[in-house]
């Protein structure tokens, strides 16, 4: 459990139990706990985690791809190595478990 963070963990909560979809950015200076605090809002939900890489657009978008397909979230013999992120948003949202995407 993270000390001293519970008005943030409420905070997002609410917005994860309204209908429809939420977008919520976490932002702040390095080491002060966003991938912490994250990790412990979808930890009892549906969730798929990418931290993302310093690297170009086209190596991000590989490197996502390795990860869906790791996570079994796309097919391992699909045959796209940088898939669009069109293509990556909608396997990630058409998952039946997927409530919760945190990159």
């Amino acid at each position: 459990m993270l000390s001293g963070r519970m008005p943030e963990l409420q905070y997002l909560n609410q917005h994860f139990d309204k209908d429809g979809s939420q977008i919520l950015v976490v932002y702040g200076q390095k080491h002060i706990g966003k991938t912490a605090l994250a990790r412990e809002f979808a930890q009892d939900k549906p969730s798929f985690y990418y931290l993302a890489k310093p690297c170009s657009e086209r190596e991000q978008r590989y490197q996502l791809n390795l990860q869906l397909k790791a996570d079994r979230i796309i097919d391992e013999s699909e045959d796209r190595k940088f898939p669009e992120f069109s293509y990556i948003f909608d396997a990630i949202c058409g998952s039946e478990v997927m409530s919760l995407i945190h990159i």
